[in-house]
């Protein structure tokens, strides 16, 4: 089946653009999932838009047969592709693999907590358009006090052109950031690559309410790790190691 074999049955250059989310076993079977997945297959867009899902192995062994059925329903009827990674690299999962597959794609990146206007990619891609080496995001945050060597990370919804992150292997994400705060890590990757990141503010991404489990698990790993410091760690390391 097509959702088996990412990239090869699918041609990428079949696809103005990709539209990227992932998720886990903790929220696979969530009620309000359905409902984000189709407010990405029902963008009004006159870009040929490409959906991908990302998933791990190591929370879904046994693949589809792990899914929920209502989940792979929408998956057939709507020809989302699953990509599975063998490597679980959390929220970063969503644009890691995609990137390797579709290099040459943008790539627009979702949650699996907002609901998306219909016309949310019609926007980006027209803002990418006109602006093709722009990082775009809904809602940019300084990263504090490293923010004057930073600048931005994001949230929420994000345009990454193709080429416009600096590329490193994954293990970094790993070593400096524990496969936490993926937006800040790649906002890093963004300044050590000059690339802008644009905020762009159109009010068509929305979080879910009522998402305890997100904002206890944000607090508690603020707790543990500051971006900032995971930040320099990396800029410090890729210094020593003459990559930067």
């Amino acid at each position: 089946h097509a959702r088996n074999k990412p990239g090869i049955f699918y041609t990428y250059t079949m696809f103005d653009c990709i539209v990227s989310l992932t998720s886990w076993k903790g929220r696979i079977n969530h009620p309000d999932l359905p409902k984000v997945l189709f407010s990405i297959i029902n963008q009004k867009t006159k870009y040929n838009c490409h959906i991908v899902f990302v998933l791990s192995l190591e929370e879904f062994p046994n693949k589809e047969q792990d899914l929920p059925q209502l989940i792979l329903d929408i998956i057939d009827y709507s020809k989302i592709e699953i990509i599975w990674t063998q490597d679980n690299l959390k929220a970063y999962k969503k644009l890691y693999p995609v990137q390797k597959l579709y290099p040459n794609i943008p790539i627009m990146t979702t949650d699996d907590d907002i609901i998306l206007n219909s016309d949310i990619v019609e926007t980006y891609m027209n803002e990418y358009t006109k602006n093709p080496k722009n990082i775009l995001t809904e809602i940019g945050h300084s990263l504090n006090k490293y923010c004057r060597s930073v600048g931005f990370t994001f949230r929420m919804f994000r345009l990454f052109p193709p080429h416009s992150l600096f590329e490193l292997d994954s293990s970094y994400f790993v070593k400096y950031f524990n496969k936490n705060d993926d937006d800040a890590y790649m906002a890093v990757l963004a300044w050590i690559k000059h690339t802008n990141i644009k905020s762009m503010r159109t009010n068509k991404a929305h979080e879910i309410q009522n998402n305890d489990y997100k904002s206890t698990a944000l607090r508690n790993q603020y707790k543990k790790q500051s971006p900032d410091k995971c930040g320099m760690n990396l800029v410090n390391a890729l210094k020593k190691e003459g990559k930067i």
